[in-house]
């Protein structure tokens, strides 16, 4: 497999060389690291430091994973938990002025297809490209047109893509690419002259807001602002002409960019006004990183109370994020198990805390007293599901929240 990561020395985006550290989390798992029993190792735990560029303010990760490390055995399904999302995605997208359904459609990163479904099914005809070969097969089973292989321009060579899409979309995959200055170009390569790209990306300002320190992991390379995006893109000559607010990973932008020349509309420009108005300089994301620390250790204190007073505790969630709550909180000893849905995450392990992963339909109403909701942008749609009485439902963050069933 090669290196496992290289530490940066230039900024991904502008190519500076005037990094300042952030903050040092040291040795940290791998978000998507889920080993079978007999897989276990300590091959996961990699130091992990947040930088910031001060020529152009992109915020990113100083221990660059390797792609091919990071895909070799991927277990997130976009399908669970983001189905809606998706549908709603596909809503707007028809609501645009992507009216013609022979238009060609090319999104990157697109995991198991849940947007070409949407798209397939409102009767466009997009093709994807994924480089995880076990996800690609899940694709492969729904039918859909789905390369397996990483996007680069390379691969826009290799399968003449040059100039053939009038769209390309990025769903919550920008932040994974290791080459994102290659890939921005990519993108240029592959659109017509007035081609659209559509990016979903996690917004730094939103994550700041709502204590989502959990989000930042190896797998998550950058951290976005409007700005520090658009100054990437516009290197390629792609411009950015609009945008929304979305409520994916705690706070997430739709920005839309054009190959070529368009009038800003006013809802972007009202968020770029909106983002200039936020502090996010670097003293203040270490501010925040610092009370995430505090509210995680107030956290863990309260669930070694309960379970020192007889309390079975366990969680639901064996996400990413989940993986680095746990490495945060720091109460391996005192978890039972981890619910998930995902057949590519039950009958596996947390990373680093050896905690087994259980299939949620299987839990029994007798086998606990505290469930701690590790995937906790989710809580209210997990809280929905839940119908065992009298048991105590925990949020942790943005401040940890009590619900009884």
């Amino acid at each position: 497999m090669g290196e496992i990561f290289k530490i940066r020395k230039f900024c991904a985006s502008c190519t500076g060389n005037h990094l300042e550290t952030i903050w040092e989390f040291g040795d940290t798992p791998l978000a998507g690291y889920f080993p079978k029993p007999s897989e276990r190792n300590g091959q996961n735990m990699i130091p992990m430091t947040l930088i910031g560029c001060s020529d152009c303010g992109l915020v990113q990760i100083l221990q660059d994973i390797s792609d091919s490390w990071l895909f070799k055995d991927y277990r997130y399904i976009s399908s669970i938990g983001m189905a809606q999302h998706f549908l709603n995605f596909g809503e707007w997208f028809e609501s645009q002025s992507y009216t013609d359904k022979a238009i060609e459609i090319l999104e990157i990163g697109c995991n198991d297809g849940p947007l070409l479904e949407v798209l397939r099914n409102s009767g466009y005809n997009p093709i994807g490209i994924d480089p995880a070969l076990n996800i690609v097969k899940i694709a492969h089973t729904k039918g859909l047109n789905v390369i397996n292989d990483f996007f680069s321009i390379d691969t826009v060579n290799k399968y003449s893509f040059i100039k053939k899409y009038d769209v390309v979309i990025s769903c919550n995959s920008f932040a994974h690419i290791s080459e994102i200055r290659a890939i921005a170009e990519a993108v240029s390569l592959a659109l017509k002259n007035t081609g659209h790209f559509i990016v979903e990306v996690q917004s730094i300002a939103a994550l700041l807001e709502s204590k989502a320190i959990d989000f930042i992991y190896h797998e998550h390379k950058y951290y976005y602002s409007i700005q520090t995006l658009s100054n990437l893109m516009k290197q390629f000559g792609l411009h950015l002409v609009d945008g929304s607010l979305i409520e994916t990973h705690g706070g997430s932008y739709r920005l839309v960019f054009v190959k070529g020349r368009e009038k800003p509309s006013l809802s972007i420009e009202e968020m770029i006004r909106n983002e200039s108005n936020i502090d996010l300089t670097f003293p203040q994301i270490t501010k925040g990183i610092s009370n995430f620390i505090e509210t995680i250790k107030s956290i863990s204190d309260y669930l070694n109370r309960e379970f020192n007073s007889g309390k079975r505790i366990i969680a639901f969630g064996a996400s990413g994020r989940g993986n680095i709550l746990l490495h945060n909180l720091n109460i391996s000893n005192i978890l039972k198990y981890v619910l998930d849905e995902s057949p590519e995450r039950v009958g596996r392990l947390m990373a680093l805390s050896g905690i087994p992963v259980e299939d949620f339909s299987e839990l029994d109403e007798a086998d606990y007293d505290i469930c701690i909701i590790l995937a906790w942008n989710y809580s209210e749609a997990i809280q929905k599901k839940w119908h065992h009485k009298n048991k105590l439902l925990i949020t942790p963050l943005p401040q940890m929240t009590f619900y009884r069933t």
